[in-house]
């Protein structure tokens, strides 16, 4: 995956989605060395640190952190540059329990997307489960991450057809308990 061609795509795809979706509502870090911020051609970032994308035609912003998540299931993505790209954001002072429009910090979409690995690596760098995701009027608003991964498992077993094995996302986070 070329971040420098995939990020801005992310970055539109995720403002069609998630600004849309605020629009009409549904029910629903250890910072190691300081690294140098590298400027994704296509990418306009709102601050300093990039931590925040710009959308285009839109006054908000897009958080870098849930951008990447967002990515990683895209075709041709590469899970270990992937990786780097979230260690350099979060190395750069991007706060990765910063909440998306939606509501959930960046843990709490690598729980969605049932992504172990990222899971891992964001409590590993500081994620904190026990932050409530702020959501008013949903059914997880004041959640923790370890009370969204239920929320999750139990409308996955009211519904029909097959069913995403999340133990690998329960394994990581338990470990955080």
């Amino acid at each position: 995956m070329n971040l420098h061609k995939t990020l801005p795509l992310i970055a539109a795809f995720c403002a069609a989605t998630v600004f849309a979706a605020e629009q009409a509502p549904t029910a629903p870090a250890k910072p190691a060395e300081k690294a140098t911020p590298v400027a994704i051609e296509g990418v306009e970032y709102s601050d300093a640190k990039e931590c925040h994308i710009k959308i285009e035609g839109q006054d908000k912003t897009l958080p870098v952190i849930h951008a990447l998540i967002a990515s990683r299931g895209l075709p041709g993505s590469n899970a270990a540059e992937l990786r780097i790209a979230i260690g350099t954001a979060i190395a750069n002072g991007c706060d990765l329990n910063e909440p998306d429009i939606a509501g959930l910090q960046p843990l709490n979409a690598a729980i969605l997307f049932n992504d172990a690995e990222i899971v891992a690596l964001l409590l590993e760098k500081g994620a904190d489960p026990y932050q409530p995701i702020h959501k008013p009027g949903s059914q997880i608003d004041g959640v923790n991450s370890f009370d969204f991964l239920k929320k999750i498992e139990e409308k996955e077993k009211a519904r029909q057809g097959e069913k995403p094995d999340r133990a690998a996302v329960a394994t990581a986070l338990q470990k955080y308990r």
